[in-house]
């Protein structure tokens, strides 16, 4: 029904998965993954990043219908600086405070690259200005799959991405996110009746996509569950003592301890999914990033990309 909109031909170049056997012990769909960038020099280099985000920053701001209308038009750049401008007026020192505005990027990559989860709408476009966002989600996707015996599912995912100086941070602030959003009992039907929701799709697409998200009691052969997908983004231990070592080293010690890091996460991760027992039936969609300075990087990054 949709199509992917993100650009990751270079995906595979700029991330490296870190292979781990942490579990998050939940009856239905989940996963737990952590990426992170090339490792040089006893540090994570970004460069090959900056130009994955750059490459996909027109395709996260902007509707499926804008994106066409600029392609059709020969006017992708104008709406790249477009796309630049609108990550440039972010001036909530809150929002900025938790670097959401990098981690909903990341998070868009990687639930459309990886999992297969198509945005339907980001955070850049559900907002009504700068300061005030529609429930607080950071990006709605849908999950749309077949399963061993051919039965279509549906997934509705909300997005929640935060990056902090510290995973315990980060995870304490999306899950605080998380149960304030599960408050707003009327969200899906509230959405689709936004006129944004009817400007992005076609009437087609947004009959179709009404119908998963608010089917009604005779829609009983649609199965709609709803999901989260979580960015974690947090800053490596600084006391690892990287600068008295030799680069071969470095890189061993790095690597040792985000799989160190990525057992107290998931540990961390049930622990509050068991404080809030109503969450143990939804579906998690996790992804796990390191940085070298969360905090400063985050800002370094999303500098380079809007320059």
């Amino acid at each position: 029904m949709l199509n992917k909109t993100c650009n990751d031909e270079e995906f595979s170049k700029v991330f490296k998965e870190l292979k781990h056997a942490e579990k998050l012990e939940l009856p239905n769909n989940n996963s737990l993954k952590m990426y992170y960038t090339t490792i040089m020099n006893n540090t994570f280099e970004y460069s090959n990043l900056q130009e994955l985000l750059l490459s996909n920053i027109t395709n996260y701001v902007f509707s499926r219908k804008e994106n066409k209308e600029a392609f059709d038009t020969k006017k992708i750049p104008n709406l790249t600086r477009k796309a630049m401008m609108e990550f440039r007026k972010i001036s909530n020192k809150k929002d900025c405070g938790n670097g959401g505005e990098l981690g909903e990027l990341l998070l868009y990559i990687f639930l459309e690259s990886n999992l297969k989860a198509y945005k339907l709408l980001s955070k850049m476009e559900l907002k009504t200005n700068s300061e005030d966002y529609i429930k607080g989600a950071d990006g709605i996707y849908l999950y749309e799959y077949e399963d061993d015996d051919n039965e279509k599912h549906f997934e509705y995912i909300i997005g929640e991405a935060k990056i902090e100086a510290t995973s315990a941070k980060s995870i304490a602030d999306a899950f605080k996110s998380i149960l304030v959003h599960l408050q707003k009992k009327d969200f899906e039907r509230e959405l689709v009746d936004r006129e944004i929701f009817k400007e992005t799709f076609n009437e087609e697409q947004a009959e179709k996509i009404k119908r998963i998200l608010v089917p009604s009691p005779d829609d009983d052969d649609i199965d709609m569950q709803k999901a989260f997908g979580i960015f974690i983004g947090y800053g490596l231990n600084k006391n690892l003592k990287l600068d008295e070592v030799d680069n071969k080293k470095g890189k061993k010690i790095i690597e040792a301890r985000i799989e160190k890091d990525i057992k107290n996460i998931c540990k961390n991760i049930k622990d509050k999914i068991k404080e809030n027992k109503n969450l143990k039936n939804y579906l998690f969609y996790v992804y796990v990033m390191p940085f070298k300075d969360a905090k400063k990087d985050r800002v370094e990054i999303l500098k380079n990309i809007t320059i």
